[in-house]
């Protein structure tokens, strides 16, 4: 079981963020969360495309790391190699509920995985997670209410 969540911690951490967020949604309190249904959206213009994988192109074996080796290296100040942005979604959220979410998220990850918070002030909450197969960096953004996960693989 625990080998298997492994395989698909990214994509729990997006779900779980992302859960939480809307069963604490509510449409009576300005200050409470509130979700906004939107698909993901992919990094550039509002007018760009999700890019599609083209089927002539052989396809590169993904990168994977251990738990042990990824704390190993992010100790070590020696960062994997990311990818480019394979997923972006962003929802509507107050600041603080925002962030309460994405500590509790992280939280359960943290000990297993390296997460490190990049920034933490008033107005900007920022954490990043590596896991075996990519990164997830969560921001909050309290001037703009919303919550971002950005998701990459390594190269």
């Amino acid at each position: 079981m625990k080998k298997e969540l492994s395989k698909h911690i990214a994509s729990f951490i997006i779900l779980a963020v992302f859960g939480i967020l809307a069963v604490g949604s509510t449409d009576t309190d300005t200050d409470t969360l509130k979700i906004q249904s939107q698909e993901p959206t992919s990094q550039g213009s509002k007018d760009s495309e999700q890019k599609k994988p083209n089927s002539d192109q052989p396809r590169r074996a993904a990168i994977t790391y251990t738990p042990e080796q990824l704390n190993r290296m992010i100790s070590n100040g020696q960062f994997p190699e990311q990818g480019e942005v394979e997923n972006t979604e962003t929802r509507e959220a107050s600041f603080a509920e925002c962030k309460v979410v994405v500590e509790s998220v992280m939280s359960e990850i943290r000990g297993i995985y390296p997460v490190q918070t990049i920034v933490d002030t008033k107005i900007m909450y920022m954490v990043k997670a590596w896991t075996n197969t990519g990164v997830v960096i969560a921001t909050c953004s309290q001037p703009d209410r919303k919550l971002t996960l950005i998701s990459s693989s390594y190269k």
